[in-house]
């Protein structure tokens, strides 16, 4: 449910539609609650034949979706980068690894050098990616490093007034933009004021982004061409009858710079 509310999934959707339109295809969405019930729910598409193939616009560790499809030799695509069986797969991606590095990069070239990673979420896989760049750009700074602030149950919340003062942190990079718009209506409250004591930088460059003051800074990773191709990999097996073995489609991405970011090298 929250998925479908997230700008990402929403343009993901929109661009398959589009695409498939151009193959004379048709889209249908399953979506549940938890992935027993998404699991049943595609068994029962597939099994009733009401689907030749399907995209998964996730990659999650408790997913089992995938395990089923490549099991069952349905084709499908996948929208991010697989926990397993990645040589069975063929899957579109952004390079996460490299979008976490050059977030908190270009914090480091403004003049932070204590930064902290925040998300909603520590089981898909993008996490782990952008949490591993964001380390990376630390350690080849020789900055501090600082455990991740992880807002996934409600009390995380009372605590990160305490997080800021221990850690004295100037800029946050943060999981997404949806999640950053909420952090710093949260900071606001807490007293900070973005950028002037917090920059924030985040990743999606979706309409979050201008739709209130300051407009975020964030990294564009190109979900239309996600999309696309992802539906287009996906008619490459319709098309010849069979489940490609792997398969790996980089997306580019680009840093969209806007007012969230102080540059502290002028202060």
């Amino acid at each position: 449910k929250e998925r479908l509310g997230n700008p990402f999934y929403l343009e993901t959707i929109e661009t398959i539609n589009e695409e498939a339109r151009k193959f004379n295809m048709s889209v249908a969405v399953a979506s549940a609650r938890d992935f027993e019930t998404l699991l049943a729910n595609v068994e029962r598409m597939h099994r009733q034949k009401q689907v030749d193939g399907f995209i998964l616009t996730y990659s999650d560790k408790f997913d089992p979706i995938i395990t089923y499809l490549v099991n069952e030799k349905i084709p499908f695509t996948l929208i991010g980068q697989p926990y397993t069986q990645e040589e069975q797969i063929v899957y579109v991606d952004n390079d996460n690894q490299l979008l976490g590095k050059q977030a908190t990069d270009h914090l480091i070239e403004k003049g932070h050098e204590r930064i902290l990673f925040i998300t909603n979420t520590t089981h898909e896989n993008l996490y782990f990616e952008r949490y591993f760049g964001y380390q990376k750009a630390l350690m080849m700074a020789n900055l501090p490093l600082f455990p991740v602030v992880s807002f996934e149950e409600t009390q995380d919340y009372p605590e990160f007034l305490e997080v800021l003062k221990d850690t004295q942190a100037t800029a946050l990079v943060v999981i997404d933009d949806l999640f950053a718009v909420r952090i710093i209506q949260l900071v606001h409250l807490l007293g900070y004021k973005v950028p002037d004591d917090l920059s924030v930088i985040s990743f999606n460059n979706s309409i979050f982004t201008t739709l209130t003051h300051p407009y975020l800074t964030s990294i564009d990773i190109d979900v239309a061409s996600l999309g696309s191709i992802a539906t287009q990999q996906l008619m490459s097996q319709l098309a010849n009858q069979e489940m490609q073995s792997s398969l790996r489609v980089v997306v580019p991405h680009e840093l969209i710079q806007r007012e969230t970011v102080l540059n502290k090298n002028y202060e």
